[in-house]
């Protein structure tokens, strides 16, 4: 009877872990490049005439929140979820004490989480089945070449869309992972006044950290303006492109990770979009002079 009735309460004490997590993640932290003085950006766009664009070889960071595998990996996920959760509420309870309190009934928040794990978790082998049929998926978009995909979409949507001029930037060596090697690589052939260097620092897929998480895909990137003559970091930016819908681990995995697939390629315009809205095309509003107005 003890057992069904934690079984009952789990799924709301789980979700109650869910808000408390978002709420302390916060908001993203608003770009730079929307708080910078607009004279400070007109300053630094009207210098440059012409970039260079290029993306570095290196290799993006990988992270993927898997499913907990079968009733063992359950009984460990769910204890961890359930006793993290009264400490979590505890401390960001305005209740004086709430911290302690959360401390002392975090032990019957393993249990119930445990148990609750053991039941609902993901057989382990659909999960390991998953993990391959996600792996090629992986490969199959490398294969896509998205990278040249993506200079090119920068180059064809800066060209189009500013006054400025973009060209591709061409490393002598596919060796080269930093800006400043690339500098010293280049032949000098052209002018070109800065380079807009871009790094896809993580890909996968995140999710908050429960038995069976809902996941969606993401790309994050590094993105810098530098300018050549004495190699300053004029504006500097991290972009980030995640799926619009949340699916389980083995949901992506449905028909051979093709909406996987699709995901990916979908990030590739809305970030060349953000990259030259953002560094090239948008202003932030100077609210204390409208505000004097």
């Amino acid at each position: 009877m003890i057992y069904q009735n934690c079984l009952k309460q789990a799924p709301l004490v789980l979700t109650a872990w869910l808000v408390v997590a978002l709420v302390m993640a916060g908001c993203a932290q608003t770009p730079a490049i929307y708080t910078m003085q607009p004279e400070a950006l007109e300053a630094i766009r009207s210098e440059i005439s012409t970039i260079g664009v290029y993306i570095s070889p290196e290799l993006p960071e990988k992270e993927v929140m898997l499913p907990a595998k079968g009733g063992w990996g359950g009984l460990k996920r769910g204890i961890v979820v359930g006793a993290s959760l009264p400490i979590m509420i505890g401390f960001a309870s305005p209740l004086p004490g709430g911290t302690v309190l959360g401390v002392l009934i975090a032990p019957l928040g393993a249990v119930i989480g445990g148990i609750y794990g053991i039941f609902t978790a993901v057989p382990a082998e659909e999960v390991e089945h998953a993990e391959v049929v996600l792996a090629i998926a992986a490969e199959q978009i490398k294969q896509r070449k998205l990278r040249d995909a993506f200079i090119k979409r920068v180059i064809d949507l800066g060209n189009t869309q500013t006054e400025l001029t973009f060209v591709e930037w061409q490393a002598a060596s596919a060796s080269v992972d930093t800006h400043n090697q690339a500098l010293l690589s280049y032949p000098q052939k052209e002018k070109i006044d800065a380079l807009l260097n871009i790094q896809v620092q993580k890909v996968g897929l995140h999710g908050i950290y429960t038995i069976d998480p809902p996941t969606d895909t993401f790309v994050q990137i590094h993105v810098e303006l530098i300018r050549l003559k004495d190699d300053t970091i004029l504006l500097d930016e991290h972009f980030t492109c995640a799926s619009d819908e949340e699916r389980t681990y083995q949901d992506w995995a449905d028909q051979g990770g093709s909406d996987v697939i699709h995901e990916f390629r979908d990030c590739v315009p809305e970030l060349t979009e953000k990259i030259i809205d953002d560094f090239f095309m948008v202003y932030p509003i100077n609210w204390n002079d409208d505000f004097q107005n």
